[in-house]
């Protein structure tokens, strides 16, 4: 659960990054970042909800 959580951490700090200055913000970067994050995050916790032994 750790190695998950620091793969969910790691992109949100990344926008964090991107978005602190103003007049570096990076909207395409942030977008691309948020798009993999959010198309990834369902598998990823319906992965970690499963049983072990379960094969969804």
């Amino acid at each position: 659960m750790p190695m998950f959580a620091a793969l969910l951490d790691r992109p949100v700090a990344r926008i964090g990054e991107l978005a602190a200055d103003g007049r570096r913000f990076d909207r395409q970067a942030i977008a691309e970042i948020a798009d993999v994050w959010d198309n990834n995050t369902f598998p990823l916790f319906s992965t970690v909800a499963q049983s072990p032994g379960v094969v969804a």
